[in-house]
């Protein structure tokens, strides 16, 4: 409790195995600091994205809308970024090569005014990102789920980024091409806003 206090806000990461040959299974927990100073930044300026190569696993190995016990595929997806650029994540590509998701965040395009993500059935839906839709929608911001071509995410005017440490960012640059001028568009401002209403910061 000690350790747990003097680190400040932490996330927190719960997982179950199925344990030993007996049966009895084991449960885990596992704390990383927030680096508010990071966080920040990118909702500030930005983060870059870069598209990889690595294909999500198929939904005939295990659905994607559970949490895995593997994620050497976002493992290599980053680490496949960070050649490019050292503050960039992977985007991870589905079967039939549109994109899905990062290691920590779901995303989602805005082209004129209109807010589009992968199909819920192909990601793993996110709290964070459920939240922003219930903002948008009180906002009468169309918000369509279909699969995005790598050309779609390219031209984007805005590129959105959810998940639970950073709450809603944006990418500033995909495939070392910026998006939207490398600067916070109009849509992520208002959603940003509400949300941060929300939650207490504002």
């Amino acid at each position: 409790e000690t350790t747990v206090r003097a680190m400040g806000d932490v996330g927190i990461t719960m997982f179950a195995t199925p344990g030993t040959a007996s049966g009895e299974p084991t449960f885990g927990l596992h704390l990383n600091d927030l680096d508010h100073e990071r966080i920040a930044m990118h909702r500030r300026s930005g983060q870059p994205l870069v598209v990889s190569t690595v294909v999500q696993p198929s939904p005939q190995c295990w659905p994607r809308t559970i949490k895995l016990r593997s994620r050497i595929h976002y493992y290599l997806a980053d680490a496949a970024a960070r050649r490019v650029n050292p503050h960039a994540v992977g985007v991870l590509l589905d079967e039939d090569g549109t994109i899905t998701e990062t290691s920590i965040a779901n995303i989602a395009i805005v082209r004129r005014g209109r807010i589009n993500s992968p199909p819920p059935q192909r990601v793993l839906g996110g709290i964070t990102q459920s939240v922003i839709e219930t903002i948008a929608d009180k906002a009468a911001i169309d918000w369509e789920k279909k699969p995005i071509t790598i050309a779609e995410f390219k031209a984007a005017d805005e590129v959105l980024m959810m998940g639970t440490n950073g709450g809603i960012w944006f990418a500033n640059q995909v495939d070392e091409e910026p998006i939207g001028g490398g600067k916070p568009g109009s849509v992520y401002q208002r959603l940003c806003e509400q949300f941060d209403k929300l939650v207490g910061q504002a």
